[in-house]
């Protein structure tokens, strides 16, 4: 499919909340500085930074009355810092001057009102001078980056045993008081333990949300799709820094862990994965990181797991002293565990991973956490964001290669296998968002040709039309679009 789709549209030119242009008294767009409103502007902002280098964008409009077939963006670096990558256009430097043109991709040309956004990642520190765009100054934008609005809706009536409601936007929960160690819990049963995680990688791995009734049968789903992979969530606190899945059903309890045995002897394994955005994240109940690693461990050593995810978002995510404790018990549980794979999932927007999120790993990576993924939730971007989903995922997914690859200090080809791109499937919690089967195909083309480590989507649970056909909110158990049943893990399968 045509990258010209990563064009935005006018109505979304404040990329991430970085508007090119003020409103300002009767609601007339102008640019600041002394760029020409009639002219193509540019509006620059830095998304995110770490202390060897940072994210920056601008934002480049066409205010004329007519197609821009070519326009020139310059800017000059800080003696000492270098442009590690650009995504969006085409670049060129000389010294510290760096020209940027349209991407030969573009043959459209920039339509009037339209935007499009020129990522990069500076390895350095220092803010560009001198900013031109075809000859008039850059505007800067001092508008607050946005966050991602919510995460995926749990709707449903859950089982019994079920984890509470999972709200797009969450919901302040009551924290249990935290103590020194986990108490006792059930271990997981013989027939949920049968086998050992296997250490291969999966290209593609569906969430499944545990906590929905009826019970997600893994082992039908695999045969029907051919997909044996799956990611197990979510493992929240209990009470008293006890691991249970949704925070509720013990370890040995749960019917979708109950058939983690059958599922490897088909060739297939999990991956468990802790937090989400609801319930008590451990690491922020736990007293110590020997207490959580002790909890993690429950579930690591109970289903023999060689993977485990951390979804870190909501209130968990700003919280540096639980993000601490968490790298710490995560480097002990892989000293214990040598081989255990370790993946975050954060939010994200298309501009790519939220400060909070590049703190949290450059803060693993101190602790000595080995990050074999970083998984990003490529959904609920909020209500401006109500173009091509598929485009997003695309744009998220190159933003975020560019800040792992300065956070974790990894090549180019290693930074793009590092990431993972989650999107929710059909309509999500911003119901202008709708993520489509045909989204997933081109996102599946766009991981083979960067060589992306690994694609999920939420949920398993979802894949299939709802009953009385298509809908306009989100639903738990259903994709609220018009589909054929399993037909997003088949097209996401293809990565496999």
């Amino acid at each position: 499919m045509s990258t010209h789709r990563r064009r935005i549209s006018g109505r979304n030119k404040a990329i991430g909340g970085l508007v090119a242009a003020a409103v300002v008294g009767g609601g007339a767009l102008v640019f600041t500085g002394i760029a020409q409103a009639a002219g193509v502007g540019a509006a620059y902002t830095k998304t995110s930074a770490w202390p060897t280098g940072y994210t920056a964008q601008y934002v480049v409009t066409n205010n004329t009355g007519q197609d821009e077939k070519d326009w020139t963006l310059e800017f000059d670096l800080p003696a000492g810092s270098r442009l590690g990558s650009l995504w969006n256009a085409e670049s060129s430097a000389s010294g510290q001057h760096v020209t940027v043109k349209p991407a030969k991709w573009d043959t459209d040309g920039l339509a009037p009102g339209k935007s499009v956004t020129v990522g990069f990642v500076v390895d350095g520190t220092g803010d560009p001078a001198g900013c031109r765009i075809d000859g008039a100054s850059c505007s800067a934008d001092g508008g607050a980056t946005p966050e991602p609005s919510g995460r995926p809706t749990r709707s449903a009536t859950p089982a019994p045993t079920a984890t509470p409601t999972r709200s797009g936007t969450p919901t302040a929960t009551a924290k249990p008081t935290a103590t020194p160690t986990p108490t006792a819990t059930a271990s997981p049963s013989p027939s949920q333990t049968t086998g050992t995680g296997t250490k291969a990688a999966a290209g593609f791995a569906p969430y499944v949300d545990t906590s929905l009734s009826p019970v997600f049968d893994l082992l039908a789903s695999a045969d029907a799709t051919g997909v044996r992979n799956y990611n197990l969530a979510f493992v929240t606190d209990g009470g008293g820094c006890t691991p249970k899945w949704g925070g509720v059903t013990d370890l040995a309890g749960d019917g979708v862990a109950a058939q983690i045995g059958a599922l490897r002897a088909k060739g297939g394994d999990v991956r468990v994965s802790f937090g989400g955005a609801s319930g008590a994240e451990l690491a922020t109940t736990c007293s110590s990181a020997d207490a959580l690693a002790a909890a993690y461990g429950k579930a690591v050593d109970g289903f023999k797991l060689t993977k485990a995810d951390f979804d870190i978002e909501g209130g968990a995510l700003p919280n540096t002293a639980a993000n601490t404790r968490r790298a710490q018990a995560i480097a002990k549980l892989q000293q214990q565990h040598p081989g255990l794979d370790v993946s975050f999932t954060l939010p994200v927007m298309p501009e790519g991973l939220t400060q909070d999120g590049v703190n949290l790993l450059s803060d693993a990576k101190s602790h000595g956490v080995r990050i074999s993924a970083v998984n990003i939730m490529a959904m609920d971007y909020g209500a401006s964001y109500n173009g091509d989903m598929g485009t997003y995922a695309e744009q998220a997914a190159t933003a975020t290669q560019a800040q792992i690859k300065g956070v974790l200090g990894l090549s180019d080809s290693a930074a793009w296998k590092t990431v993972a791109v989650t999107p929710m499937i059909g309509v999500n919690d911003v119901s202008t968002e709708v993520f489509k089967v045909d989204d997933a195909t081109q996102l599946v083309n766009f991981a083979r040709s960067k060589g992306i480590g690994a694609l999920s989507m939420w949920s398993a649970t979802r894949d299939k039309q709802c009953a009385g056909g298509p809908k306009p909110t989100a639903d738990a158990t259903c994709s609220s679009v018009a589909q054929e049943k399993f037909a997003f893990s088949k097209a996401f399968g293809a990565f496999n």
